[in-house]
């Protein structure tokens, strides 16, 4: 196996190495390594399937980006965690992480026929295939579809781990510990206010963790903010999402990066109520369009740029950088002066600055202006690249091991996208800038579209020679959407890029689109001879990146859950042996065994005896209404289909009650206490969905009702009396009421004690 470790450089600590397994072998890493990088220094750039054509993919970022390397880990018995990023998931001793999305190995994947038969499956088949004949569906269609759908297996055992939550308030929050956080939150440093900062990386520092140029730097500032007694830095935790009034969910994690879970919890939900809020999150690099672009070893030049300066990873031996942009050479000059070997820059513009030329000439480095790549051979690895002019013509081959693209940048607006707040296009960087915010809000830096990457041109698709029914050239990597589908739903009719979204599934996938959607945005204007703001942007929802259910879930597990209710006569069901069930949230007796029954003996024995003698049951379950006014009758008789204006006091009446749309919503016996008084019940998980519906009415619809209602339902214990035996097993224990059949008749109700 070839080493892509450099010799030196990068923020590892080369002097603690750790051992880990990827899909059953075992690899060597250091300390501070994610994943990716670690797989990548020891040769490895296979790294999932594709959801759809189950084709080869590699890495293409080296952060939240990433929308191929999808990784599960074992951590132990019940902690298995599928899709987890290899690009964020922290290397350490013992690791066990497998690919997935394959069968039976991540080479040899039986499920990579349907690249072959991509032809029959373009954007949008299944809405037309599945749909005749219909009788297919059931026994055909759904269980294959449910069978070959999905990404990462879901886990099997019950989650040992516990989860925290927390509240935070502050009067600034800080979203991206980068350059531009970093230099916020030195700022309010010198006030007054309550500072947090967070960081999705291990790490504060975001892109000057891959400037050397910025070390220096960054160790003074984080020192400085760790000396702020006003400023909280917390590293590894996650915006996902922006709410309203400035109301932000975080999550923190823990102990991922352990090698032993430990005795803590595993994440933490953090509510964050900020005055002011400060988004820092930067730019995400765009990948360019071009047939092969999805072969592992084809990835961003800013992640290859990461890969080195950061973790000590050559991306390969030999790349060639593809770009539009200025950033793309000045990170070919950096990973050649780190010492990777780059084949060539490739250009697509015709005339780049000066300065530009001369250093590549003074590195070295090959120079090709007004070409484009057209093609790459390989399927597990890049082999080389073919290259033309812009008109398609001088097509030459470059042997290669990596294609770096460099296609422009995108503001990570993400967040600001939850608040509300409007976007503008920007045509000189091709990108939507936040522009009008809805919250107390503001973006810096690189987030709000000031960078200094220098210039570029931004594209839609690169001219290629080849038979277009031939090329594969993927817009969203993960969920194979190619720049064909893009042009296909515009010529099925569709306009507005959301439904070109969800016809294609552009930007649909885990990543949320972040590094899909801006190319589909530009191939679509093209396509429809109309600029990008008619066409509009697809709206971002939370979470910004896959949160754990267990961290949203926090304490609400197992026995807290949700809270359990139980009646007034539980602890004796429980002395006298009773199975109990869960109805709403309640603990209700199911049935009471005696030794040597199973179920079906003792209901069957508990049937008898309510049959032949007497039974009791605790109802107190049920919701209970208590109607009361003048118009009480009235009302009731609007909300229930039964009449009961003429139900006399002292009689009950069955009630069926309906939503709008004439289904039944919940039913039960009532009774009329009094002229002005009801007593309703109602199924034991309809109470509160009854109540709510009668409030509704009562103060909407019908607001010259003079009607109270009160919920009774923790207020009185009810027993159910049954069986034949049923009346002279009362008759000792009450006072004031005759248990006769004539002055206590079927459906009636009397009071006593």
């Amino acid at each position: 196996m070839t080493s892509y470790r450099l010799p030196q450089g990068g923020r590892i600590n080369r002097a603690a190495p750790l051992t880990f397994t990827f899909d059953g072998k075992s690899y060597q890493g250091f300390e501070g390594d994610t994943l990716a990088s670690a797989l990548l220094a020891n040769g490895v750039q296979l790294f999932g399937r594709s959801f759809k054509y189950h084709r080869p993919r590699g890495l293409v970022g080296a952060g939240s980006e990433e929308p191929n390397a999808l990784i599960s880990v074992t951590r132990g018995p019940g902690r298995f965690t599928p899709n987890l990023r290899a690009t964020s998931i922290e290397a350490y001793h013992g690791l066990k992480a497998t690919s997935q999305n394959r069968w039976p190995s991540l080479r040899f994947d039986f499920g990579a026929i349907n690249d072959r038969l991509g032809m029959f499956f373009p954007a949008g088949f299944y809405n037309k295939t599945f749909m005749w004949p219909r009788s297919f569906w059931e026994k055909l269609y759904e269980p294959a579809i449910r069978q070959m759908a999905g990404l990462g297996n879901p886990p099997t055992e019950d989650d040992p781990d516990h989860y925290s939550a927390t509240y935070a308030h502050c009067d600034l929050l800080i979203i991206g510990a980068g350059p531009a956080g970093i230099d916020a939150a030195l700022e309010a440093a010198g006030t007054k206010k309550r500072v947090i900062l967070i960081d999705e990386q291990p790490e504060a520092g975001g892109g000057a963790l891959a400037d050397p140029c910025l070390w220096a730097w960054l160790e003074r500032s984080l020192q400085a903010l760790a000396d702020a007694p006003n400023v909280t830095l917390l590293t590894r935790t996650t915006a996902f999402g922006y709410f309203h009034d400035n109301f932000i969910g975080a999550v923190e994690r823990l102990t991922d990066h352990q090698s032993e879970p430990g005795h803590g919890p595993r994440e933490k939900l953090w509510r964050i109520r900020a005055g002011d809020v400060i988004l820092a999150q930067g730019a995400i690099e765009r990948p360019l369009v071009f047939d092969g672009n999805d072969t592992p070893g084809v990835m961003l030049a800013s992640a290859a740029k990461t890969f080195a300066v950061r973790y000590g990873v050559a991306v390969g031996q030999s790349a060639a950088v593809m770009t539009s942009h200025d950033s793309g050479w000045r990170d070919a000059f950096l990973l050649k002066q780190s010492g990777v070997g780059i084949a060539a820059i490739i250009d697509v513009r015709s005339e780049v600055a000066r300065p530009l030329h001369d250093q590549a000439a003074a590195l070295g480095i090959p120079v090709r202006l007004g070409q484009s790549v057209i093609g790459v051979t390989g399927r597990h690895a890049v082999q080389s690249i073919e290259i033309a002019a812009n008109d398609g013509t001088g097509r030459t081959t470059l042997p290669c091991d990596a294609v770096l693209m460099a296609g422009g940048w995108t503001p990570t607006v993400h967040l600001w996208s939850h608040s509300k707040g409007s976007l503008d296009w920007r045509e000189d960087i091709g990108a939507f800038v936040p522009a009008r915010p809805a919250e107390k809000v503001r973006c810096v830096g690189a987030c709000a579209g000031n960078w200094d990457f220098g210039s570029g041109l931004t594209i839609d698709a690169l001219p290629t020679p080849k038979d277009p029914r031939r090329i594969k050239a993927f817009v969203d990597f993960q969920n194979d959407v190619t720049a064909k589908d893009i042009r296909l739903a515009i010529q099925e009719g569709f306009r507005s890029i959301e439904h070109i979204k969800r016809y294609t599934t552009n930007g649909m996938a885990t990543d949320q689109g972040k590094t899909s959607n801006l190319n589909g945005l530009q191939i679509a204007s093209t396509a429809l001879a109309r600029p990008v703001p008619e066409i509009g942007l697809t709206t971002f929802r939370p979470p910004y990146t896959p949160q754990s259910f267990g961290a949203l879930a926090g304490h609400a597990k197992g026995a807290l859950f949700q809270p359990t209710r139980k009646t007034n006569i539980d602890s004796w069901a429980e002395d006298n042996g009773a199975v109990f069930e869960l109805v709403a949230q309640w603990r209700r007796a199911r049935y009471f065994p005696q030794p040597g029954e199973d179920m079906h003996a003792a209901v069957n024995r508990e049937c008898r005896a309510v049959r032949q003698s007497v039974g009791i049951f605790d109802a107190s379950t049920l919701g209970k209404i208590e109607v009361v006014g003048p118009d009480a009758a009235e009302f009731i008789n609007r909300m229930y289909t039964n009449p009961w204006k003429s139900l006399e006091p002292g009689r009950c009446r069955y009630g069926l009650l309906l939503k709008e749309d004439g289904f039944i919503t919940d039913d039960g016996v009532s009774a009329r206490l009094a002229e002005d008084r009801f007593h309703l019940t109602t199924t034991t998980g309809g109470a509160a969905r009854v109540l709510n519906m009668m409030e509704d009415y009562l103060q909407t619809e019908w607001p010259d009702l003079n009607v109270w209602l009160t919920s009774t339902t923790e207020q009185y214990a009810v027993i159910a009396l049954q069986g034949p035996m049923a009346r002279k097993l009362l008759e000792p224990l009450v006072e004031r009421i005759d248990l006769s059949p004539e002055a206590f008749p079927h459906m009636a109700v009397r009071e006593g004690v």
